[in-house]
């Protein structure tokens, strides 16, 4: 399970409350973790739940505290600029490495402790749910040093070269994969392939080789980096669009302005980020049969709206909206347990079940985790 370490004076100041070290041990079991170690100001939280990758920074539990303590309830409110930016997708990255996602984030004042959790939550999003950067690749990269349209192609791995990130001299694509320590622990992804994923600007300046490593130049940022490109890149569209939205969020939570990015398939246009409603209606009685407990209407809808999701009971039929960052709400038991999460699983008592039963996956849920993997 993912942990992760937060500075507690950041916390609460992006929480906009004080909160104390015990106070926060009891509310971070809404969001499913664990305060592990408190190191002076540094907090480390082990997050229990791998499909939730926009909760391994501060930003994000921040955004499930607010809910749980009232401070903003049901759905965030986020909104994406208009951007004049281009990504052009060369055809023959589809055997390689076929999809990309990109936003532009402009005037945010990351400071030290937004710059560690920026690059924190990269890794994290990359190594556990990026399947070790097989399925997902983050880059972050200095905005003002790149000149749009930006390709991204497939090249052979002899005719470039460019100095990669924290090192002194050029490299060749093949020659970073065999010099560097990041190239040498990922070059088995690209392992058999003629030709290797590259992101380079209209100057034709190296941004990033993906998924190994960014440039030293444009793929550079620090504390004081006010405008930022993001890429995404990765085998799976769905997994990519979901890490994109995670870092663009936690971001956007610090008060950047987040600008969309055009990527042109040869296919196919599309634009990201994208940050929308996405419902799922359901039996209400199943939900409350699932709780086991006799809520009122109202009750059950304002613990959903802790959650940062809408409710709306209509009949015998809830349903429920969440925004797209959120890909674990598949079903009615996903409903209930939120509902649970929110009421607070210590106040439940606890009761012998007269009949036993094995637990496991649905077929269903089977399923969608073979294909997606």
């Amino acid at each position: 399970m993912p942990t992760i370490e937060v500075s507690h004076k950041d916390l609460t100041r992006l929480l906009g409350k004080e909160i104390t070290i015990e106070d926060l041990e009891n509310l971070i079991l809404h969001i499913k973790g664990e305060v592990d170690e408190v190191l002076g100001d540094i907090i480390k939280i082990e997050v229990k739940d791998t499909n939730r990758p926009d909760l391994w920074s501060v930003e994000g539990i921040v955004r499930e505290l607010k809910g749980i303590l009232g401070i903003e309830t049901g759905l965030p409110s986020y909104h994406i600029n208009k951007g004049d930016y281009t990504l052009i997708v060369d055809p023959n990255v589809q055997e390689i490495r076929p999809y990309v996602a990109a936003a532009v984030v402009k005037n945010i004042k990351l400071g030290k402790h937004g710059f560690s959790s920026l690059i924190q939550l990269q890794e994290k999003i990359m190594s556990t749910f990026g399947r070790k950067r097989r399925k997902v690749a983050i880059g972050t990269h200095n905005l003002d040093l790149i000149k749009f349209p930006v390709y991204y192609k497939a090249v052979d791995p002899d005719s470039v070269k460019f100095t990669p990130l924290y090192e002194s001299s050029e490299m060749t694509l093949r020659e970073v994969l065999d010099k560097t320590e990041t190239g040498r622990k990922y070059k088995h992804l690209l392992e058999g392939m003629d030709k290797y994923p590259l992101l380079i600007d209209s100057k034709g300046e190296v941004i990033s080789f993906p998924p190994i490593i960014n440039s030293n130049t444009i793929g550079k940022i620090s504390e004081n980096t006010r405008n930022i490109f993001i890429d995404v890149t990765g085998t799976d569209l769905e997994s990519v669009s979901i890490a994109l939205n995670s870092i663009v969020l936690a971001l956007a939570d610090r008060g950047g302005e987040v600008y969309s990015v055009t990527i042109e398939y040869s296919n196919d246009v599309i634009e990201t980020p994208v940050i929308e409603e996405r419902k799922l209606s359901t039996s209400y009685n199943k939900i409350k049969r699932i709780i086991g407990m006799d809520l009122k209407d109202s009750c059950i809808v304002d613990l959903l709206k802790k959650r940062r999701l809408s409710a709306e009971i209509k009949d015998n039929e809830i349903t429920i909206k969440y925004l797209n960052y959120r890909n674990d709400i598949i079903s009615a038991q996903d409903v209930a347990e939120e509902v649970l999460i929110a009421y607070g699983y210590n106040k439940i008592q606890p009761k012998t079940p007269s009949i036993y039963t094995k637990g496991g996956l649905t077929k269903r849920r089977l399923l969608i985790d073979k294909i997606r993997e």
